[in-house]
């Protein structure tokens, strides 16, 4: 033969049921392919089963899951594995790490924004303001993976704070280089408004702050690191010239026009290069 096809493997486990048609494909060397998909699927004891260390960072529900999967059999498996898929998850849970404040907090660590949150967030926010952990509502987009890291490619994630996007790797040990971008609801928006009133001319048409970062680092120390110069070059359009000139100057970007942003470019390019502390 020139090879074996199983068109039918389902499994019960997990609160839910994985498929694992698989087809193995004679040759030097022979090829596996498998085409699994899940349903329902409890993420936490599948994690304790596969991979104990994410289990203790995070949860949620596998409401679905279709991917192709291939590699090269023998003891090229593991270096050959390649995969490309879609998932979509609920009731989620990343453990030991508020995303959002993290964001807001490294926000109100640039000079032009400090104050930030002095106050006006909603009530009914407070206790996601001093969670632990970043709540997932929703998580879909699609993924692949190879070489030893998972790809993300426009994955988009709903918390109980805002939304947010995620593009980058993830290692097999789960350190993150993701690129991102927040989006806050219009009523915790507008209530930083009222602490910071500049902050208006942040917001997008639909009234959202739209904060992009980078997220680094494992769980639970992971490190949001705002995109200051895609903030104030693009999201906030409308910010004073003169403010853009002295955080400029704070960060060593250099002024892009002539006038004060000049001499607050050279005032703060070396002596206060760091006073960001990210």
């Amino acid at each position: 033969p020139k090879g074996v096809d199983v068109t039918t493997l389902n499994i019960q486990g997990f609160g839910g049921q994985i498929s694992l048609p698989a087809k193995l494909t004679q040759g030097k060397p022979c090829t596996l392919t498998v085409q699994p998909s899940a349903a329902s699927i409890q993420l936490e004891p599948l994690m304790l089963a596969v991979k104990p260390a994410l289990a203790q960072s995070f949860g949620g529900t596998l409401n679905s899951l279709t991917a192709t999967v291939a590699s090269q059999t023998g003891d090229q498996m593991a270096s050959s594995l390649k995969a490309d898929g879609a998932v979509f998850l609920t009731n989620g849970v990343l453990k030991g790490s508020n995303l959002p404040m993290q964001v807001l907090n490294k926000l109100a660590a640039i000079p032009v924004f400090s104050g930030l949150l002095t106050g006006g967030l909603p009530d009914k926010y407070k206790s996601h303001v001093s969670a632990k952990d970043t709540a997932i509502r929703e998580l879909n987009g699609n993924f692949s993976y190879a070489g030893g890291q998972t790809t993300l490619k426009g994955v988009k994630v709903v918390s109980d704070m805002c939304s947010f996007t995620l593009d980058g790797t993830i290692s097999n040990e789960g350190d993150l280089s993701l690129s991102s971008t927040f989006t806050f609801s219009p009523d915790i928006s507008m209530g930083l408004v009222k602490s910071f009133k500049g902050l208006n001319r942040a917001l997008n048409e639909a009234q959202q702050l739209v904060v992009p970062v980078m997220i680094q680092g494992r769980s639970p120390m992971i490190v949001v690191l705002p995109d200051v110069t895609k903030l104030l070059t693009g999201t906030i359009t409308n910010i004073p010239g003169e403010a853009l000139g002295i955080v400029g100057g704070l960060l060593g970007m250099g002024p892009s026009n002539s006038g004060s942003g000049k001499e607050a470019g050279k005032g703060g390019s070396g002596r206060n290069k760091n006073i960001l502390g990210f």
